[in-house]
């Protein structure tokens, strides 16, 4: 429950990082399992909230809303890169671990570039 809430906490930038980051052919694949797991959330929290609100007051908010959205804060500070001005094969290369492009990604982004 705590991994959805805290995709919960990033609902909006889901669709964006998903898009971004994948390629075309699985692209609406990947937005429809991101945004279905944020729904999820959505209503895990939705039917959660009144009784915890019942039992403990004003602390529900602190667990199901302000916990994770913090916690994805971090996440995405520490592990999402500056995509601005990159090419997609840049970004993947990076998040793979790869601190060198190949010569055919470099090609790639050149030929791109030129385009």
């Amino acid at each position: 429950m705590v991994l959805h809430m805290g995709l919960f906490g990033i609902g909006p930038i889901v669709s964006f990082i998903s898009s971004e980051l994948v390629s075309q052919r699985h692209r609406s694949l990947i937005q429809s399992v991101c945004l279905g797991i944020n729904f999820s959330a959505v209503i895990i929290s939705t039917f959660t909230i009144l009784p915890l609100f019942s039992a403990i007051k004003a602390y529900a908010f602190l667990i199901l809303y302000v916990l994770p959205c913090s916690f994805s804060i971090l996440i995405l500070f520490a592990k999402l890169p500056e995509t601005k001005g990159r090419e997609i094969h840049e970004i993947v290369a990076q998040l793979r671990g790869k601190k060198h492009l190949s010569k055919f990604d470099r090609l790639i982004i050149k030929l791109k570039a030129d385009e």
